[in-house]
């Protein structure tokens, strides 16, 4: 009721806080886990999270900015395991106009924008800086009130320069073979660690990235719950760098050289983490795979770049960047929904009208993972065991009583 009276008078649904969002808790998406359960943090929702952002090039992905400073028909296709099969998005200030086929996600878009930015309902469209937005319906969209962000960069930020420092600051685990000798053939091997480790850390000298040659990393876990691979990248200049090297990943299923694009067969386990200096690393040859920490520096994405990228200042400049959410450390509760988007079924949820509706996802259905029971889930078998055990007692029972009748 409070919804229809909203959108009859044309005005923009209020927001509240990211932690508040109960579109996000009908997908099940839960901040505090993601906070304490994915080493990016709540920013693993989005393709990109920066305090300012220019995408000139394909973005193929969501995102949470300070500023937009430039776009394009940006929005997630393909099948890949990500958080949610839909975008969200979070543009506090527009420097200038989107264009009319940007928000291309066909499943769904959940759109909050700063109280600043010019955002209206007329005849049932929604318009931003007067322009219709073809592909947003008015109950996709959302603003800050005064006093209310969505999201506060500052703080995240903040959380994320800790987290970078925490990363940078642990040991190499043990059991990582790391062999650079061969430049044509430089690999890192995190199959040797011991199982059930959560977070997996490696030291790569930045020297190797600047380089053309490709570097391998073997061993990683084709399971959603696999552990999480966090690469501190060591001995980096200040100033301007470039990042030149092909970065090719080898997954235990056999699953080798997993190709960019805008899908992808296995799960995003690969962080690399820059630190919290105030470079700008421009990617300018090869290809990178795995999702990018460097809270304080500038990004200019040149060549394609898969997974999520957190920095102060985002810039895709050339080739694509592809949406792959980085997994958990733990399973939480959107791997459920993920299961279920594999297992071909259609998770429904709804809210404000919009529906949360999983597509098939027929080529990552086969794959070996399994979700753990929710609170008030049994498994089947163990259901019909119970039931087996349950007719041999009452037969007991009934035979028991049969034959003392007949004693009698």
């Amino acid at each position: 009721m409070i919804k229809s009276t909203i959108l009859a008078s044309n005005n923009v649904q209020p927001a509240t806080s990211i932690g508040k969002d109960n579109y996000l808790k009908e997908l099940g998406i839960d901040i505090n886990n993601l906070n304490a359960n994915r080493v990016l943090k709540l920013a693993s929702l989005f393709h990109i999270f920066a305090n300012q952002a220019s995408l000139s090039a394909d973005t193929n992905g969501n995102f949470a900015v300070g500023i937009l400073n430039d776009s394009n028909d940006f929005g997630t296709r393909g099948d890949s395991y990500n958080l949610t099969s839909g975008d969200i998005y979070y543009i506090q200030q527009l420097a200038k106009d989107l264009q009319s086929n940007a928000f291309r996600n066909k499943t769904f878009n959940h759109v909050v924008l700063g109280k600043d930015v010019n955002v209206s309902i007329e005849n049932n469209k929604v318009l931003i800086n007067g322009i219709t937005m073809d592909n947003l319906k008015p109950e996709d969209v959302y603003q800050d009130t005064n006093g209310q962000k969505y999201i506060d960069f500052s703080d995240v930020f903040q959380q994320l320069v800790r987290a970078s420092t925490s990363y940078a600051s642990t040991s190499q685990s043990i059991g990582v073979i790391s062999n650079y000798s061969d430049m044509n053939n430089r690999y890192i091997d995190v199959s040797g660690v011991a199982a059930g480790t959560q977070i997996i850390y490696v030291n790569v000298p930045f020297e190797y990235l600047s380089s053309p040659q490709s570097i391998t990393i073997k061993g990683i876990s084709n399971l959603l719950t696999g552990p999480t691979i966090v690469i501190n990248v060591t001995g980096i200049p200040d100033g301007n760098q470039n990042i030149s090297t092909q970065v090719q990943l080898n997954y235990d299923d056999g699953t080798n050289s997993l190709s960019n694009g805008e899908s992808h067969s296995e799960p995003n386990h690969i962080l690399w983490n820059f630190g919290t200096g105030n470079q700008t690393f421009n990617f300018t040859e090869g290809r990178f795979m795995g999702s990018i920490l460097a809270p304080n520096a500038t990004i200019n994405a040149g060549v394609n770049i898969d997974g999520n990228i957190v920095a102060n200042i985002v810039n895709i400049t050339g080739g694509e960047s592809h949406r792959w959410d980085i997994q958990p450390t733990q399973p939480t509760q959107p791997t459920q929904l993920i299961e279920n988007n594999k297992n071909n079924s259609h998770t429904i949820s709804s809210i404000n009208g919009k529906t949360n509706n999983q597509p098939k996802n027929n080529n990552l259905a086969s794959k070996n993972n399994t979700a753990l029971p929710q609170t008030g889930e049994k498994s089947k078998s163990s259901v019909s065991i119970l039931g087996v055990l349950l007719l041999i007692l009452g037969s007991l029972t009934s035979w028991f009583t049969y034959r003392k009748k007949r004693e009698n």
